[in-house]
C-alpha cells in the first residue's frame, strides 16, 4: 500500500493511458469498410477454428498462422467476425503499447519517459491504424518491441530466465513475421550496451554469447513446429513475392539495384516523414543529440536503421505498414527529447517541470492527434499517406458495400434459398461472404475468375431455380469498369457504391432467369 501511495500519481496516469488507448482503438471500430487482407485472415481463424486440420491453413498462402491462431479465441466468442478479427489487432496493439513504455523505461530508467512513450504510442497514426484492422502488422510490431526489450534486459542481467524469456518472445515473433528473424540477426548490436572494462570480461562475454544463442535455438525451436505441415514450403515462395532473394538480386546491374535502392528509399522515406509527422520528429531529433544515454539510443536506432535498409534494399513490393515495426521503436527516444526540452525550459525545477512536460507533449501529440482523430471518425478525410488512402479506403481492395450487401442479401434469404456468385476466388470475395454466410444454409456461395464476356452457364441455370446473385468488385479484362459486371450478362443492379470519385464501383447483381 506504502509502494502504491508513492506512485500513485504515476498509476493513475498509466490508468488514464491505458483508457484512452482502449477509446482510440475501439470506438468506431467497424467503420472503415473490410480490407481484402481481413477477409483472408479472418476467413482462416473461421475455417482453422471449426476444423482441427486446417490449424496451418495460413500456410497455404505462405503465412505463418500465429495471427490466425490469436484470432481464432475471438472469432469463437464473437458474433461479428469483422469485429472479432479487428479486437485481436486492438489488444495486439495494446501489448505492443506497453512493450513500447517497457522499453522505454529499460532504456532510460525514468517512469515519466516511459508513459509518454506509451501515449505516444496511442497517438501514432500509423500505429492506431493497424490497431484498428485484423491484420498481423500490430501483432508482429508487439513481438518486435517485447524481444528487444527482452534483449536489452538480457544484456543488463545475464542470466537463463532472461534467455528463456527472449527466445520465447523470439518464437512468437517467428509465428508471425519476419521482424522475429531480424530481431535475431540484430543481437549481435547489444553489445553496444555492455562494458568492456569491466572485471572478468572474456567470461561475461562467452555468456552473453551463449544464451543468446540458446534464445535463438528457442525461437527456431518454435518455428520448426510449421515444419509438422506438408505446406511449409509456401512460405519461402511467398517471400519471394515481396522480397528479392540476394541470387536474384545479384542477377541484375549495379545501375538496375541502385534505381530499386532509391526508388524503395524514397518511398518508405516519405511514409515515414507523413505518419511520423513534425513534432515527434523535431523532438527525435532533440533525443538523439543530447549526448547522454547515447549507448542506447544507438541499438534504438539499428533496430530502426537495419530494416528499413534492408526493406529499400531487396524490396520487391512495399507498403506503408511495413514500416510499424521498425518505427515504434524510436518513440521512446522521441520521449526522451520531450523530457529533456521540458529539464531545459524548466531549468530542472521541480514544480515547473511538471507544467512544462504536460505542454510539450500536448504540443508533441496535437498534430498526430488531429490525424488520429479523422481516421477513427471519418477515415475519408484523414491525411495519410496515398498509398494506405488507396488500398484500405478508395481502390478496389477496400469493402466499401460490402456491409450494405451482405444485409441485402441477409433479408433475401430469411425465408428462402438463394445463390451468391462472387468475382474472385482469394481475397475479398469470396471470403467476405463466407465470413458471414458459412453457417447459413439457406445461402449458397460460388467464386468465378476469369470473368469472361459471357455468363457462366451454371450461375445462369441456377437463376431458374432460385434468387441468384453475383457480385463485382476489382478489375478484370470484361469489365466495362472496376466493379461493373461485362454488358453481355444478364443481370440488373440491386446495389452499388462509387469509390475513388467514381472510377471504382462495388455491385451486387441480381442475375436474370
Amino acid at each position: 500500500m506504502r509502494l502504491i501511495m508513492k506512485h500513485k500519481f504515476n498509476i493513475l496516469l498509466g490508468l488514464l493511458i491505458v483508457i484512452v488507448y482502449f477509446l482510440t482503438r475501439l470506438l468506431f471500430l467497424t467503420k472503415l469498410p473490410i480490407f481484402t487482407d481481413e477477409a483472408i485472415y479472418i476467413r482462416w481463424a473461421q475455417v482453422a477454428l471449426h476444423d482441427s486440420s486446417w490449424r496451418f491453413i495460413s500456410l497455404t498462402d505462405g503465412k505463418p498462422p500465429m495471427q490466425t491462431w490469436i484470432m481464432m479465441l475471438f472469432v469463437k466468442f464473437i458474433q461479428d467476425p469483422l469485429l472479432a478479427g479487428r479486437l485481436s489487432s486492438v489488444f495486439s496493439g495494446f501489448f505492443g503499447m506497453a512493450g513500447v513504455g517497457f522499453l522505454a523505461y529499460g532504456i532510460f530508467k525514468n517512469i515519466k519517459v516511459a508513459l509518454i512513450s506509451s501515449l505516444l504510442y496511442i497517438f501514432y497514426p500509423l500505429a492506431l491504424l493497424h490497431d484498428r484492422l485484423a491484420i498481423e502488422d500490430s501483432l508482429s510490431a508487439m513481438w518486435y518491441v517485447w524481444a528487444l526489450y527482452f534483449s536489452v534486459v538480457l544484456f543488463n542481467k545475464a542470466n537463463l530466465k532472461n534467455s528463456y524469456n527472449l527466445g520465447f518472445i523470439l518464437g512468437g515473433g517467428a509465428l508471425t513475421k519476419a521482424g522475429a528473424f531480424i530481431s535475431m540477426a540484430l543481437l549481435p548490436f547489444l553489445f553496444v550496451l555492455f562494458d568492456f572494462k569491466q572485471n572478468q570480461v572474456k567470461f561475461k562475454i562467452f555468456r552473453l554469447i551463449t544464451l543468446g544463442l540458446i534464445s535463438v535455438v528457442i525461437g527456431m525451436m518454435f518455428y520448426s513446429i510449421l515444419r509438422l505441415s506438408p505446406l511449409y514450403g509456401t512460405i519461402g515462395l511467398k517471400d519471394t513475392v515481396f522480397i528479392y532473394t540476394l541470387k536474384d538480386w545479384m542477377g541484375h546491374t549495379l545501375l538496375w539495384r541502385f534505381q530499386l535502392f532509391t526508388g524503395n528509399l524514397q518511398s518508405l522515406i516519405s511514409w515515414f516523414l507523413e505518419y511520423f509527422n513534425i513534432s515527434y520528429l523535431v523532438f527525435l531529433v532533440i533525443g538523439l543529440l543530447t549526448i547522454s544515454y547515447w549507448r542506447e539510443k544507438t541499438v534504438l536506432v539499428i533496430y530502426f536503421l537495419a530494416p528499413f535498409i534492408f526493406d529499400a534494399t531487396f524490396g520487391k513490393v512495399i507498403f506503408p505498414r511495413y514500416i510499424l515495426f521498425m518505427t515504434v521503436v524510436l518513440l521512446p527516444i522521441v520521449a526522451f527529447g520531450i523530457w529533456r526540452s521540458a529539464l531545459i525550459l524548466s531549468h530542472e525545477k521541480t514544480k515547473k517541470l511538471a507544467i512544462y512536460l504536460s505542454m510539450i507533449t500536448l504540443v508533441a501529440i496535437t498534430p498526430t492527434a488531429y490525424i488520429s482523430f479523422y481516421l477513427i471518425v471519418d477515415p475519408l478525410k484523414a491525411p495519410i499517406p496515398q498509398a494506405d488512402k488507396s488500398q484500405y479506403m478508395l481502390d478496389w481492395p477496400a469493402g466499401w458495400g460490402i456491409k450494405e450487401s451482405i444485409q441485402y442479401l441477409k433479408t433475401a434469404s430469411a425465408n428462402q434459398h438463394i445463390f451468391v456468385g462472387t468475382q474472385g476466388t482469394f481475397g475479398l470475395m469470396p471470403f467476405a461472404f463466407e465470413m458471414y454466410f458459412y453457417n447459413n444454409p439457406n445461402v449458397t456461395t460460388k467464386a468465378y475468375w476469369p470473368i469472361s464476356g459471357n455468363i457462366p452457364s451454371d450461375l445462369q441455370s441456377m437463376a431458374k431455380k432460385m434468387p441468384t446473385y453475383v457480385y463485382f468488385y476489382e478489375p478484370c479484362p470484361n469489365c466495362p469498369n472496376t466493379g461493373v459486371a461485362p454488358t453481355a450478362w444478364p443481370v440488373i443492379p440491386v446495389y452499388s457504391v462509387s469509390k475513388n470519385n467514381g472510377k471504382v464501383h462495388a455491385t451486387l447483381y441480381k442475375v436474370l432467369p
